[in-house]
């Protein structure tokens, strides 16, 4: 649920003109006024038509917009939709539309949405799966709910007998790579030691809106609170493209001296959809997923996932058509809650669901209650499933420069692996 203290936003699809129909009647629901604006930003790239297996309909299909309260007028919208759902007003404001002459065909509204994450920034442990100790620079213990290593090597994923992904990067060699990959997630730390050597900034966006840049994906809270925030992208993009671990503080653990990131060669664009504790909204996912296929990248890895949406259903067909592979988080759960199955994005068939799999060989799963263990299911699902290696994986800590704790868990380690 939307908080009721800010303004209840709704994105929708429309067919035909909007912004003529909009300038000369201000759409009103309940005396609240609603603006109305492009939920996408114009790309250059998307009138290049697609890469992939199909033809562009976007123009045929509608576009979604954002509906909001005109001058952040939250208050009276708190007092005029008082005991009203989320739902239910989407409802209204969708035949509100369509009396104004537009043609809306789907309507939702912005929902609020977070994953379930073990590590939990200091103040936040009367919340959810907070479940963590206190964040410090220290890098801290491998859990011990799940099983370790065997060995005391910090990247022993990366080892043959697991992913094998060391001797895949050995045998590419030094040569740069041209593969574009979309980082979709709470932003990253340029100055921790891992941050990926070919971060293209130019087309690093941010769809959080918090008050920071929109062409500046880095994590606002790596200077502000550095002992206190989870740094959720940090630790992904270091497993995804992060360098030469040599030099790292990882609390008395071989370090040795290879790259972490499973390609760290390639072209990484980081795009900031969550705040610092990896909550989102769906406006945000659907945003980070149609910029990933306008700008032709040919990967997207985004550790996050929760309730489906239509329109992100629409950004996973815009990747699909453009031939970008999509990999999404398969979700976290302790106990079967919130809850078991594969959440979406990942869910989606045109989503490779990235779920998880332990140093032991067996399911990231049935580990007792209170631990955190991975989403999997349904069945029809699983036949574009994969697993990789987590828990006790390689995880960069935000605003610690070099420390590098041993506990990644939950399928957002999974993600960058495959």
């Amino acid at each position: 649920m939307v908080d009721p203290k800010k303004a209840r936003r709704f994105i929708v699809k429309l067919t035909g003109g909007t912004s003529a129909a909009m300038a000369g009647a201000p759409l009103q629901v309940k005396g609240v006024e609603l603006t109305l604006a492009p939920l996408h930003e114009a790309s250059p790239e998307r009138g290049r038509g697609p890469r992939g297996l199909a033809a562009d309909e976007g123009s045929r299909r509608g576009t979604w917009q954002m509906l909001e309260t005109r001058n952040g007028d939250a208050i009276k919208g708190v007092e005029a939709w008082k005991g009203m759902d989320d739902w239910d007003l989407a409802h209204e404001v969708l035949d509100e539309l369509a009396m104004q002459g537009l043609k809306p065909t789907e309507i939702e509204p912005d929902l609020a949405q977070q994953m379930p994450f073990a590590r939990k920034p200091l103040g936040l442990r009367d919340q959810p799966f907070a479940g963590a100790s206190e964040e410090t620079c220290e890098p801290g213990n491998r859990l011990e709910a799940a099983p370790p290593s065997h060995r005391e090597k910090l990247a022993w994923h990366l080892d043959e007998a697991f992913s094998g992904l060391g001797r895949a990067r050995r045998a590419q060699g030094p040569n740069p790579s041209p593969v574009v990959i979309a980082h979709l997630d709470t932003g990253y730390d340029p100055d921790h030691l891992l941050c990926p050597r070919n971060i293209d900034t130019a087309r690093q966006r941010n769809f959080v809106d918090e008050g920071t840049a929109h062409r500046d994906a880095r994590d606002p809270s790596r200077k502000s609170q550095p002992l206190q925030t989870v740094g959720h992208g940090t630790g992904t993009i270091g497993l995804l493209a992060g360098g030469s671990l040599a030099g790292a503080h990882a609390g008395g653990l071989d370090v040795g001296s290879e790259a972490l990131g499973g390609a760290p060669d390639a072209i990484i664009v980081p795009i900031r959809v969550a705040n610092f504790v990896a909550q989102f909204s769906t406006s945000t996912i659907a945003q980070g997923l149609q910029y990933a296929a306008d700008i032709g990248a040919d990967v997207v890895t985004m550790s996050l996932g929760g309730y489906p949406s239509s329109a992100w259903a629409d950004a996973v067909n815009a990747c699909y058509e453009r031939g970008v592979v999509v990999v999404a988080a398969a979700g976290n759960n302790f106990n079967g809650f919130p809850v078991r199955q594969i959440v979406w994005p990942a869910r989606f068939e045109r989503v490779i669901a990235a779920c998880g799999v332990m140093h032991n060989k067996l399911p990231y799963a049935n580990l007792g209650q209170g631990v955190m263990e991975g989403n999997y299911g349904p069945t029809s699902k699983m036949a574009t499933a994969m697993a990789a290696f987590t828990p006790n994986v390689p995880w960069a800590l935000l605003g610690c420069g070099k420390a590098v704790a041993p506990d990644g868990a939950g399928t957002s380690s999974a993600t960058p692996q495959i």
